[in-house]
């Protein structure tokens, strides 16, 4: 008996990035969106939103242990159980939401209205575009980059014909607090491309290589909002709960397709671009803060120039990290208990505190297992899941 509880991290990055480098990135970059991040895809609020998933269908006489639920044989038990957790996962989220939204901590008030924008459409009583306006003012009523930068996000997902508070702020104002942060200026550089600027495209571009960071910080939401999680929650809740967050947090990526698009292989043939776009894969392989940014700068990187066998050393690394960063329950019938949960739970939480990249690289260290034997293990489960999704088509 296999079931899944999945968290929209490390699987289905790999199986993202795998077709991306199979494909041409500027395919891919299309795929994602053309000029803003593309908008996450929402499960409405009937159907399971906390990413928990019990299997429903399980058959009689074959009881599995569900924390806080006992030992559960039958798939109406399962249905009922499964309705109480999507029920305290969304009263968990309002309750958040609460907090958030009357801090005193401007970077975790822009994280509980991001929340708002991004889930708008299943936590009742938001408003997506009253939750942009207001992360709007927020960021053009201060200085704070990660502010800002949550803002832009937020505002560059609605109508940007309208008029209104989004309009108050910019890359260029971005890039005049956050000076030392290579997205801004990325942001910059794609905007002037888009207008066939091409020297204004070339000054933000050499900025961005220039630059001693790379932070969007709108994937850095789960760490500002972590204040405010509910500390009651039963553990099956937290569970997910935390992955709604973090599911959220990984749809709120900037899109990297302009990057790809702007070290194609023939403008990387020129030395001053290879060398920027190789600045630029560095920052993201050495300080990017998901496995996304890890795997866009191996790519990138290999667009530069790297060495073969530095490419082929990163590329198992992404693996060895993807692996560690697989959610899931397995296939025993314990493996829906209170311990099994807890573990993926504190997995999550380690991430808020630390960010992805952090956390993952301190459970590789301490899994003692070797990146060899874990990119191995990856490339397994990656063939069994594109089969299984052939297999479903």
């Amino acid at each position: 008996m296999a079931f899944v509880v999945a968290v929209l991290l490390g699987g289905v990055v790999w199986v993202w990035w795998s077709h991306v480098e199979k494909s041409s990135a500027v395919a891919a970059g299309r795929a994602v969106a053309k000029s803003a991040p593309a908008r996450a895809a929402v499960v409405p609020a009937t159907r399971a939103i906390s990413g928990v998933r019990l299997p429903v269908d399980v058959v009689s006489g074959s009881p599995i242990e569900v924390c806080g639920f006992g030992m559960i044989g039958d798939s109406e038990r399962l249905k009922q159980a499964q309705e109480s957790i999507d029920r305290g996962v969304l009263a968990a989220i309002e309750q958040s939401q609460k907090a958030l939204l009357t801090s005193g901590d401007n970077r975790a008030r822009a994280a509980g209205l991001l929340v708002q924008e991004l889930g708008a459409s299943w936590i009742p009583g938001q408003s997506a575009e009253s939750a942009r306006e207001a992360l709007a003012r927020l960021a053009a009523s201060g200085s704070d980059p990660a502010v800002y930068g949550m803002a832009l996000f937020a505002c560059s997902r609605g109508d940007t014909s309208r008029e209104g508070p989004c309009e108050g702020i910019s890359a260029s104002g971005w890039t005049e607090i956050d000076a030392d942060n290579a997205v801004p200026w990325l942001l910059l550089a794609s905007q002037a491309a888009a207008r066939h600027d091409a020297a204004g495209e070339a000054r933000a571009f050499e900025h961005a290589a220039r630059a001693r960071s790379i932070e969007g910080y709108a994937t850095s939401l789960m760490s500002y909002a972590s204040s405010a999680f509910p500390a009651d929650l039963t553990p099956l809740v937290q569970f997910g709960f935390s992955g709604t967050y973090m599911g959220l947090a990984a749809s709120a990526s900037w899109p990297w397709h302009y990057v790809f698009e702007h070290c194609s292989a023939s403008t990387v043939s020129r030395d001053v671009q290879r060398e920027q776009c190789g600045a630029i894969a560095e920052q993201l392989v050495t300080s990017g803060s998901t496995l996304l940014e890890f795997a866009v700068g191996v790519s990138l990187g290999e667009r530069a120039g790297w060495t073969a066998q530095r490419v082929a050393a990163l590329r198992g690394q992404k693996k060895a990290l993807t692996q560690v960063s697989v959610l899931d329950f397995g296939g025993s019938a314990r493996a829906m208990g209170c311990d099994a949960v807890g573990e993926r739970t504190d997995q999550l939480m380690e991430m808020a505190r630390n960010g992805e990249m952090a956390a993952l690289r301190g459970r590789l260290e301490r899994s003692g297992v070797t990146i060899d034997e874990l990119a191995e293990k990856n490339d397994e489960r990656m063939t069994e899941l594109l089969e299984a999704s052939r297999k479903a088509e």
